[in-house]
């Protein structure tokens, strides 16, 4: 795969471990973009990666991996705002999909898990509570 990296600030260089990292712009030959820190070549510390469909990731990385907090605004409108762990909605988040229902709460493995709450988009709560695998719990 090409890639076309533009450094465009250079944030730390630490000699005794040969690790560079820089802001940097760089396009993918499939038409993703990144722009943020890179560590060795890898997505690390905070940027915002744009896949050629549209959907957008800003926040922490870490190894190439959305990591602890951040925020994804899908092409279709829908926005997941909250932790990840390797790429993966883990913990406590916030998704408002483009219908303007809205559900806060936990997060196990891109599944609502735990509690939370889900609210329609008339602002009428729906269900509050724990939540199985997607599923109300009572």
């Amino acid at each position: 795969m090409n890639i076309i990296k533009i450094i465009l600030v250079v944030l730390a260089l630490n000699f005794s471990s040969s690790v560079f990292a820089a802001i940097t712009y760089t396009q993918f030959d499939n038409g993703d973009t990144y722009e943020g820190n890179l560590v060795n070549d890898v997505m690390n510390g905070y940027g915002k990666y744009t896949w050629s469909n549209g959907d957008i990731y800003e926040g922490n990385w870490a190894n190439g991996n959305a990591q602890d907090y951040g925020k994804k605004i899908f092409h279709n409108g829908d926005i997941y705002e909250g932790n990840w762990v390797n790429d993966v909605t883990i913990g406590y988040g916030k998704m408002t999909w483009s219908t303007g229902e809205v559900y806060v709460g936990n997060w196990v493995n891109d599944v609502v898990n735990g509690y939370g709450k889900y609210t329609l988009s008339s602002g009428e709560v729906y269900y509050e509570g724990n939540w199985v695998n997607g599923a109300m719990s009572d």
